[in-house]
């Protein structure tokens, strides 16, 4: 069986594994009544112990039997394993080590011989640790231990087959080269001496996989990703620590087999099973000829169990992914183009002297580039250009810049596709930017924000702006199904703007600032500047005497203040006033709409409504107005498929919350200032898209509108 054993690892190994606690015994624990059994030094004792494997151990990867339907595992005490012995009343990993000899015929028992140096006490509670793959250490008189499950190659001789049995020691020999005896926890009244009854740490499990539109044609296997939604797998098991024994990578196990191979893979894995219940496993697998898979698989109502052997009759099928697709980059620095290394990595290594400065966008004639990522040792710019990135590997982001911060500038909307990995993102420092007036970038990792500041920690969203920008985020509260997050990042820099007199039709559902000028819909507007309207029509109007206009129309950015308080009536109308003339309009569907009347003069009506807008209107433009039925419909017509997808009505109603505003109301209606006749005025119904005339006594909302 293939054993780790280092004798110098760097303390980083443990990601703060030393920090966890320990269980200690109290001085009473020591205490014997013996003479011949108290031992305060250091000896080299002889142990021979009888062991065995209860009914329960069907995990240990010796033999596999996969003759026929229920497929079993073989399990045997082999000769010359070892068993090494780890005091928990001292906590102390003992010298050497103890070796499986005797093995009876039907191979379930043995006799477990050798020699261990160290301090043992009778009664000591001593932890027999069968096939112990790892040892670190000594220092400070404590040694590190544990079962690593992290390098198996999908073999069955690759598998962890970890195994402990916990004793106590009855009584040790001082006269007979310090023999011991032991009996079993719990039976401290008797201390019968007893056999080590040895308990499985992990499960085996067996995978094949087929791509699903082949479902019977097991694929060639290259590289194996499995990853546990509950974090329920763990990758290594520290016996010593009784409180948490079980740490995991959140990246789950990577199998790589020697040679890519379409028979079985087999891996051992240590489940935590109180995260396990409802657990559903996750696939990344890559091909021999580099096309990439994903699939799950669910666990048992209850969850896995450890000490059980799992498999599937049929292969698992997995979906293809997006063959790869480099990504088009444009070299600034350096100005020669860096290669991708095996793992398709462009790396910008320690020997390349300055920050980088790449611009990244889909692959040529795709919507998409797949398989590739960025590592910067400096200090890097990457400018993404409306990428839609994949990277599905467990042990890289997209982007890691190692030394330096980060300039990320947004072009358009981008995304990028982690989700396999923790973050798509990391950097010790980050800005964002954007080209125009906004860009987004879409995360999408196993993690709730997906970018990562490794300098500060839990970052402040704000503090991602580079200056003179802002940063909203939206999503990533809750993971979906598969255990990913998806995260939005909105950009926005300063507005795009335009003087009235040059705006066009290109420029409806821009905001109309409080300085008299176009701005886009999305950006930061000058210091000072107020949105106060949406543009909603482009083009002259000559047709309607006092409501003539010649650039076009803007509507308020909320109703009229009041509510829905406010009457067609007379008593708005200037006493003598005589001047009607009979029209008619044709509604935004094509509906001719007769016997509508308006006056020739400037409108008197809803003066208390307009003087209710909360802003003055900007210079160069006219005053608050109630847009007539004509005007409604130019509006509703021009902003079809601007503002919105319905080509409707619709997308006037809806288009306002895009820039800062109120979307008109559904249930209710607004007034135009077109008359029907003395009793009546026509109004519009933003919930059936049509016009209608009732009594000018009614009430109805109120939507100003100004000309430029």
């Amino acid at each position: 069986m293939r054993k780790n054993n280092f004798l110098n690892i760097a303390a980083a190994l443990w990601m703060g594994a030393a920090a966890l606690a320990m269980t200690a015994c109290s001085s009473e624990d020591n205490i014997v009544s013996n003479d011949l059994q108290q031992n305060a030094e250091v000896h080299t004792y002889t142990v021979s112990i009888p062991a065995t494997f209860g009914d329960d151990a069907q995990t240990r990867a010796v033999d596999f039997d996969n003759s026929g339907a229920t497929p079993a595992i073989i399990t045997k005490f082999v000769v010359d394993e070892k068993v090494h012995v780890y005091n928990k009343s001292t906590s102390t990993l003992l010298e050497g080590y103890l070796e499986v000899k005797n093995v009876s015929a039907d191979k379930k028992s043995c006799e477990l011989q050798g020699q261990l140096t160290g301090t043992i006490n009778a009664d000591d509670e001593v932890m027999l640790l069968y096939n112990l793959t790892t040892i670190t250490g000594p220092g400070n008189d404590v040694w590190e231990f544990y079962y690593d499950y992290r390098n198996q190659l999908g073999t069955a001789a690759s598998c962890v087959d970890g195994a402990t049995s916990t004793m106590k020691v009855k009584a040790i020999d001082a006269t007979n080269n310090y023999k011991m005896t032991f009996y079993a926890v719990g039976d401290e009244t008797n201390k019968t001496q007893a056999k080590a009854l040895f308990t499985n740490l992990q499960s085996i499990f067996r995978f094949q996989f087929a791509d699903a539109t082949a479902p019977t044609t097991p694929l060639t296997v290259k590289t194996l990703n499995i990853e546990s939604k509950n974090t329920a797998m763990a990758t290594r098991y520290l016996p010593k620590n009784t409180v948490s024994p079980y740490y995991f990578d959140n990246g789950g196990i990577t199998i790589t087999p020697a040679t890519p191979t379409s028979d079985y893979l087999y891996l051992a894995m240590a489940i935590r099973e109180s995260f396990s219940a409802n657990d559903v496993l996750f696939f990344w697998v890559t091909d021999d000829e580099g096309n990439e898979y994903r699939g799950k698989k669910s666990a048992p109502t209850l969850g896995f169990a450890n000490g059980k052997y799992y498999y599937s009759n049929a292969p698992i099928a997995l979906t293809k992914q997006p063959s790869k697709a480099a990504p088009s980059i444009t070299w600034v620095k350096p100005n020669v183009a860096v290669a991708p290394n095996t793992d398709n990595i462009y790396s910008f290594t320690t020997d390349y002297p300055g920050s980088a400065d790449i611009t990244v966008a889909n692959a040529s004639g795709k919507d998409y580039c797949c398989g590739y990522a960025f590592s910067i040792y400096n200090k890097g710019t990457v400018r993404l250009n409306a990428i839609n990135a994949i990277w599905n590997y467990q042990d890289s982001p997209f982007i890691l810049v190692e030394n330096g911060d980060l300039h990320l500038e947004l072009t358009g909307d981008n995304t990028i596709s982690c989700n396999a990995h923790d973050y798509a993102i990391k950097s010790p420092d980050m800005k964002i930017s954007c080209t125009g007036s906004s860009a987004t970038l879409t995360v999408k990792s196993k993690t709730a924000d997906g970018l990562r500041l490794t300098s500060v920690g839990n970052f402040n969203v704000a503090n991602l702006a580079a200056d003179g920008y802002t940063v909203t985020r939206t999503g990533g509260l809750t993971p979906d199904e598969d255990g990913v997050y998806t995260t939005t990042y909105t950009v926005a820099g300063p507005a795009t703007s335009k003087a009235l007199s040059a705006v066009t039709t290109s420029e409806v559902g821009w905001r109309l600032g409080s300085d008299g000028n176009a701005y886009s819909p999305t950006g930061l507007l000058p210091t000072g500047v107020t949105a106060v309207a949406m543009i909603t029509y482009v083009g002259s109007e000559t047709g309607e005497s006092a409501y003539n206009f010649t650039r076009g129309l803007a509507l308020a950015l909320s109703d009229a203040t009041g509510g829905n308080i406010y009457k067609w009536e007379t008593d708005y109308i200037d006493a003598g006033h005589t001047k009607y003339v009979s029209d008619s309009f044709t509604s935004e569907s094509g509906l001719q709409y007769n016997n509508s009347m308006h006056n020739t003069d400037t409108y008197p009506a809803f003066k208390a409504a307009m003087s209710n807008n909360s802003t003055a209107a900007p210079t160069g433009c006219s005053d608050w107005f109630l847009p007539s039925a004509y005007q409604w419909n130019q509006m509703i017509n021009a902003c079809k498929n601007v503002l919105g997808t319905t080509n409707s009505y619709k997308d006037l109603r809806n288009g306002f919350s895009s820039v800062g505003g109120t979307n008109l109301q559904s249930l209710t209606n607004y007034w135009s200032s077109t008359e029907y006749n003395e009793a009546r005025a026509w109004y519009y119904d933003f919930n059936s898209g049509l016009w209608g005339y009732t009594l000018k006594i009614n009430t109805f909302l109120v939507r100003s509108a100004i000309a430029f």
